[in-house]
């Protein structure tokens, strides 16, 4: 987990500031303020601010919207409006190792059937088709989800998608 000041560092050190970042497992709940410099950010946080909450940050100037998907407290999305005027819907996941299979597969169907979508979350899923070495159940049912909904993973295994504290 980083703070939001190495997280700044590292968004300074990249040769492109991004327009939309995507966090899970925030840590953050309702009564604890989270800004960023130079974003505006939408979040849902758990209310015991236990792990499970997500937040997106926008780019100051770009146009966005919120909008509720599920009741589940561990999926946002946001709309995003580009100069070129196309809109893209993220859409930030959290699922929970305690989340049964049958609530993991409702919260994913409800985020995945939309066209044109970006989607990024912890899900707590391992896959060969993500760079794992083995596939468990929740793995399968991710593969399941994206050949249904005809998705690709950008995420290969080479890169790291969870960042340690530094120290």
């Amino acid at each position: 987990m980083w703070k939001s000041a190495e997280l700044a560092v590292a968004i300074n050190k990249m040769n492109h500031i991004p327009s939309v970042i995507m966090l899970q497992e925030t840590f953050l709940n309702p009564s604890k303020s989270f800004k960023f410099r130079g974003y505006d950010v939408v979040r849902v946080d758990h209310a015991s601010g236990s792990g499970r909450g997500v937040a997106t940050l926008i780019k100051d100037g770009i146009p966005f919207r919120e909008e509720k998907l599920s009741d589940d407290p561990a999926v946002l999305s946001t709309t995003v409006k580009f100069e070129n005027g196309e809109a893209v819907d993220f859409i930030n996941a959290y699922v929970s190792p305690l989340d049964n299979r049958q609530t993991t597969r409702e919260v994913l169907e409800k985020a995945l059937a939309r066209p044109g979508i970006f989607f990024a979350g912890d899900l707590n899923a391992h896959s060969s088709l993500f760079g794992h070495k083995s596939t468990n159940c929740r793995g399968c049912l991710i593969e399941d989800l994206m050949a249904y909904h005809n998705l690709v993973t950008l995420n290969d295994g080479r890169a790291h998608t969870r960042l340690q504290e530094q120290r």
